[in-house]
């Protein structure tokens, strides 16, 4: 089971992340968000299983970029996680 892992300083809010995705098939990907920052946290709460090959497709359409400009507002509306 491929999986990667990365730890994010946002900057300047000084929130950290960390994120676990994981795949069975190298297509759907699950993740494992776990962060400071209340927004991110939202976020994560609303992702599930995604389809790595239809998001790339998607682009700034996809299943993510459309959770994310749901839930992350305000100052953290350009955040790098």
């Amino acid at each position: 089971m491929p999986t990667a892992k990365c730890k994010i300083n946002a900057g300047v809010c000084g929130f950290l992340t960390e994120v676990t995705a994981t795949t069975e098939d190298g297509q759907n990907v699950s993740f494992d968000i776990t962060s400071d920052c209340e927004n991110v946290r939202q976020l994560s709460g609303h992702l599930s299983q995604i389809d790595a090959f239809a998001e790339l497709g998607a682009g700034f359409d996809g299943e993510i970029f459309t959770i994310a400009r749901e839930s992350v507002k305000g100052c953290c509306s350009g955040c790098v996680v």
